[in-house]
């Protein structure tokens, strides 16, 4: 056979098929045993069928869960009790799991109450724990939200003003309006035109008031201006935009944003909030775990977070994970909202320290990667931030 020839079918000898006969057939039962048969001699020849493929990934699932049966509520209990997790209350402890799930609340917030390498609780560990927790988590990701929906109407309506401004309402249209200057960026831009297209498409064909401004505008106007078409695009769609522009334009758009804040924003600065945003804003819309947040980036080390911090430590923190957000926010808000936000959240760290032994509490704070030592200084920069420290 040739180097790039394709095996059909009728292409695998009788000894390959007699092989994967013997070893399907020592693990499938009878009704499953042709498709497995099937996925493998596909394999073999560089094909494969999606339907028989997803039976085949059923059939392992199904190997592996028997491995996990169901537990009822007092199953669950007596599980974790064998674990080392205190429980004095297993009402209290069956309303929890009730409420939060098993899989939520135990596997989702565990990490810091377990010997490490080990399913077994620190002595010690309260099931009360656990739930601080994950109650912490959810208060974070609920006030976040409606924190990072006006950041990103802000960064939107910046965003479109300074383009519109300087090519005009459907100036989205020509690639040459972008950063073209090399082959990198050439393709990006296509491929966010192309995306652009379709969100428009998809538009006109959906049902919802959401839509009618943009069939308003292709049906009376034959142009969708950028400062309507920006209310169907995503919060990924405006950080790809804005990573496509000219670098003059992205510097338009930070003093924007400085003569709305009054903050001054350097574009470096700039791309690495407007990703954060993004990031953030999904990690809380699809309930993910927020207190031990890892971010792909890191802001610039001279942030507002940062110098707040060196000015009452001494000492220059690089600020990471969960700490990064409220270090881009700082840049786009300074309203009451966001005031509220870092009080509420210095308390509530606050208090979980104080509820639980030192120890465990330093767990947490591993969890959300960044030195013990460095933690309350963090907060110290968080206070000033909101004037709650003296000058």
């Amino acid at each position: 056979m040739q180097k790039n020839e394709k095996k059909s079918y009728n292409s695998i000898d009788s000894t390959s098929y007699l092989c994967y006969h013997n070893i399907i057939k020592d693990i499938f039962d009878n009704s499953w045993y042709p498709i497995a048969l099937y996925v493998a001699i596909r394999r073999e020849g560089r094909y494969y069928s999606k339907s028989a493929a997803f039976s085949f990934s059923c059939k392992r699932n199904l190997i592996t869960m028997e491995k996990k049966p169901f537990k009822s509520l007092d199953e669950q209990i007596e599980l974790l009790i064998s674990r080392g997790l205190v429980i004095s209350d297993k009402d209290k402890a069956k309303f929890y799991l009730r409420t939060c799930n098993y899989y939520n609340l135990v596997n989702g917030y565990k990490e810091p109450f377990v010997i490490k390498g080990t399913d077994k609780y620190i002595p010690g560990v309260k099931i009360g724990d656990l739930k601080a927790l994950y109650d912490f988590d959810e208060w974070l990701r609920g006030a976040l939200m409606p924190l990072l929906l006006s950041a990103e109407n802000t960064l939107k309506t910046a965003v479109t003003y300074e383009f519109t401004k300087k090519y005009g309402a459907s100036g989205y249209l020509n690639a040459d309006n972008f950063n073209v200057y090399n082959e990198k960026q050439k393709e990006s831009v296509k491929r966010l035109l192309s995306e652009i297209e379709r969100n428009i498409e998809d538009a006109l064909q959906k049902k919802g008031s959401r839509f009618d401004c943009i069939k308003h505008y292709e049906k009376n106007y034959k142009e969708i201006p950028l400062w309507v078409l920006c209310n169907i695009l995503t919060f990924n769609n405006i950080q790809w935009f804005y990573s496509c522009m000219k670098p003059s334009d992205k510097r338009d758009v930070c003093k924007y944003l400085y003569e709305t804040t009054n903050i001054e924003l350097p574009n470096r600065v700039l791309d690495g909030v407007f990703f954060l945003c993004v990031d953030m804003r999904n990690t809380c819309a699809h309930g993910q775990r927020l207190y031990n947040y890892t971010s792909k980036i890191r802001l610039p080390a001279e942030n507002i977070l940062a110098d707040k911090i060196k000015t009452y430590s001494g000492k220059r923190i690089e600020i990471s994970n969960l700490f990064l957000i409220p270090a881009a926010l700082c840049y786009l808000m300074s309203d009451k909202k966001f005031t509220e936000f870092l009080e509420n959240f210095v308390v509530k760290i606050t208090k979980i320290k104080g509820d639980m032994p030192l120890d465990i509490f330093k767990n947490i704070v591993s969890s959300m990667r960044i030195e013990f030592a460095d933690f309350f200084d963090v907060l110290l920069g968080l206070l000033a931030i909101i004037g709650g420290l003296p000058k």
